[in-house]
């Protein structure tokens, strides 16, 4: 029954009905007087008259921090919760959590809210022992707020640990309130995508213990179900579904066995009814999904369709800026692409396929007329066509098993007779080879890492000194994405020496580029957003690419039957590349047709929804764009899609770093032209650096 303020302030203490007040503070009764239900805005600004602080709108986040007051006030809010800590005071708590989650969307004072300690504050609600079912829901808005606006990666991954779990067993359990429901399914799709983004980072490895709090495999049953409408009283709706087939699309990256350890094969089927279904986005999670299922956990950046590569993560350093550090961990200051190495630079030079070293050469082993033949090999491509399947070491060096040795013989050889050009074709060509074989005979991560890392140091090498060679613009674009790995395909296309073979390895290096982009681009990104619409150009383009490369024409309506094809003749080769895009076309062959006699509820769900319809209006309105937008021109368009306030209850809304976009009104203007700003000289040097230098400075007027 309601009570007015009235009523209940003129109560007497000994009425059963006031005795719940006894023991409370005059802030924690003032709080209990706001009118049920409770408006947790209402009780925010008690708190806040009591406290005699104002954080609601941009000017009162400014006055903070001109005054230099972040600190006090976050020890205010902090010394307060400490003081309101018993569960009958859970309404003043309840008030600190809308203060927190205001003052949160400045970098500056959520900064301060982790120095101290307040976002523990919080985790505490979601305990199933300790929490307040009255503090549910602020709870976790809150959480999803602290989440999107943390700053910093180390920060960030931290919530992540603490909170997967709680929001796990939360969801597993909750269903009372829908929106309580489905807010649940926002954190912990928010707290999966922030671990896979940080899981190449190796100082945020987890014990073993830390892995099995973080309860994955709960998860993953937790969304089937859900998404099989197996829980009571939940029904999908687009949002929730979205959400969920993007969050079981990145539990597969993070770590596939909790998708793997579902029975009877649930997981791997719920990924091909994903592609069975009548979404676009969803279809391209489930390919994504069963990627990532199997692919090695420790490949990096040499998966195919890796979405972490594509995230386009700000603050990441290049592959190319990176090398040099992997490579040679005492060079950590190095910022830039590595320089040419000459021949007598051992800084680079891996060990291709080795197994054991031996003494000496093979007495019938030639290394100079072996090194040719690679060299020819390499060039103009297979004698037969089962050389196309599998590597012809037996005819070319007189083994099956070539050794480093062999292949720093041949170079060496080739040197002494001035041929620089081919000892260079040998370098890159052994580490190919040799990152083949590693990737099947399932070597360690570091092996896998530095190889990779050695190719591209010898490929970036090869341009530089041979910029009119196509083989190591060929070199340069293996297994790498974006449109500039186009660009680089096309300019290796013109090269004068450019043989057919060569021209048609190049080709399908960007098929597999532009089938990347399309997948993950269209898996991972709103369909409002640009990557999105470029995912969707780059995808009607592959049919056309395809029949490119492969010189002949693609019929799609045998394309199941040919993919069926491709996947035995690879499976019976042992196809050296892509072993994990075989594997996956062999589930899809397995499973599509039970999925389609039994079909899956939430396909069915699909069908009715509105959103599809909006969704090939979407792809239609893709489809009429002219050009495909470039990298570059993408990330300029993610300083509009970033949004960190989203409620629309009066949150104030402030200026966003034009680097970092995170948000705070302690921002400095670009002091040249003053139409940009920062939150500090590491975001203003890189916005430099990234192409801010050719639209600050003004271009000299010719006269």
């Amino acid at each position: 029954m309601t009570q007015s303020k009235t009523a209940y302030t003129n109560l007497s203490l000994r009425s059963p009905r006031a005795a719940h007040t006894i023991g409370m503070s005059t802030l924690a009764r003032e709080c209990q007087a706001v009118k049920a239900p409770v408006r947790w805005n209402a009780v925010r600004d008690v708190v806040c008259r009591h406290l005699q602080i104002a954080v609601s709108t941009s000017r009162d986040i400014k006055r903070i921090i001109k005054s230099g007051q972040c600190a006090a006030i976050v020890e205010k809010v902090a010394k307060c919760a400490q003081e309101h800590q018993s569960p009958r005071n859970y309404r003043v708590i309840g008030g600190i959590f809308l203060i927190i989650r205001e003052i949160s969307l400045d970098s500056i004072l959520v900064a301060e809210i982790y120095r101290q300690n307040l976002d523990d504050l919080v985790f505490r609600s979601l305990d199933p022992d300790t929490g307040v079912q009255e503090l549910l829901a602020p709870a976790i808005h809150v959480l999803a707020q602290l989440s999107k606006t943390s700053p910093s990666r180390e920060i960030s991954h931290r919530l992540a640990v603490k909170g997967t779990g709680m929001t796990v067993r939360l969801l597993s359990k909750h269903n009372e309130n829908a929106e309580t429901h489905f807010m649940l399914i926002v954190l912990l799709h928010t707290y999966v995508t922030k671990l896979s983004r940080h899981r190449n980072f190796h100082e945020n490895a987890h014990t073993a213990k830390e892995t099995k709090s973080l309860e994955l495999f709960r998860a993953a049953r937790t969304l089937v179900d859900l998404l099989e409408n197996r829980i009571r009283g939940r029904f999908l709706d687009w949002e929730g579904l979205r959400l969920m087939t993007d969050t079981f699309t990145w539990l597969s990256f993070y770590q596939r066995e909790a998708i793997l350890q579902l029975p009877c094969f649930t997981g791997i089927r719920m990924f091909v009814a994903f592609i069975s279904g009548p979404c676009l986005t969803i279809r391209c999670r489930g390919l994504l999904g069963l990627l990532n299922i199997h692919s090695m956990n420790c490949e990096g950046e040499i998966r195919l369709c890796n979405p972490h590569l594509c995230m386009r993560l700000r603050g990441l350093p290049t592959v190319e800026a990176h090398i040099e550090v992997a490579c040679d961990p005492s060079k950590k200051d190095h910022e830039g692409p590595p320089q040419h190495e000459s021949k007598s630079d051992k800084g680079y030079e891996e060990s291709p396929a080795e197994l054991e070293l031996p003494e000496s050469l093979p007495s019938n082993f030639d290394p100079y007329e072996a090194g040719l033949r690679m060299v020819e090999f390499e060039l103009n491509g297979p004698e037969t066509e089962l050389e196309s399947f599998a590597y012809p070491s037996e005819r070319l060096f007189g083994t099956a098993t070539p050794t480093s040795t062999m292949f720093t013989a041949m170079e060496c050889a080739l040197r002494s007779q001035q041929k620089e050009y081919e000892a260079d074709v040998v370098k890159l060509g052994g580490l190919v080879l040799s990152l083949r074989q590693t990737k099947i005979t399932g070597a360690g991560y570091d092996r896998i890492v530095r190889l990779h890392f050695s190719e591209r140091v010898a490929a970036i090498n090869g341009v530089r000194q041979w910029p009119d060679s196509a083989y190591f613009y060929y070199g340069f674009i293996r297994y790498r994405s974006g449109s500039r790995h186009l660009e680089s395909g096309m300019r290796g296309l013109q090269c004068p020496d450019c043989t057919p073979y060569l021209a048609t390895q190049i080709r399908y290096q960007m098929v597999l580029n532009k089938f990347t982009m399309a997948v993950t681009h269209l898996a991972i990104y709103d369909d409002q957003s640009e990557w999105w619409k470029t995912g969707v150009q780059y995808l009607m383009q592959m049919p056309a690419s395809i029949s490119e490369a492969s010189k002949q024409k693609t019929d799609l309506a045998k394309l199941d039957l040919s993919i069926a094809e491709a996947v035995e003749v690879l499976s019976t080769n042992k196809s050296l590349d892509h072993g994990e895009f075989v594997a996956a076309m062999n589930d899809i062959n397995r499973h599509r047709k039970n999925i389609a006699r039994t079909s899956t509820p939430f396909i069915d769900a699909m069908k009715t929804m509105h959103e599809i319809t909006l969704e090939r209006e979407q792809i239609a309105q893709a489809l009429k764009r002219e050009e495909v937008p470039q990298d570059a021109e993408l990330e300029k368009s993610m300083a509009k899609e970033v949004e960190y306030h989203t409620y629309d209850d009066g949150q104030p809304v402030l200026p966003q770093c034009s680097w970092c976009h995170q948000t705070t009104m302690g921002l400095r203007k670009c002091s040249r032209c003053e139409k940009v700003k920062y939150c500090g000289t590491k975001c203003q040097n890189n916005h430099w650096s990234s192409g801010h230098k050719l639209e600050c400075i003004s271009p000299e007027i010719s006269v």
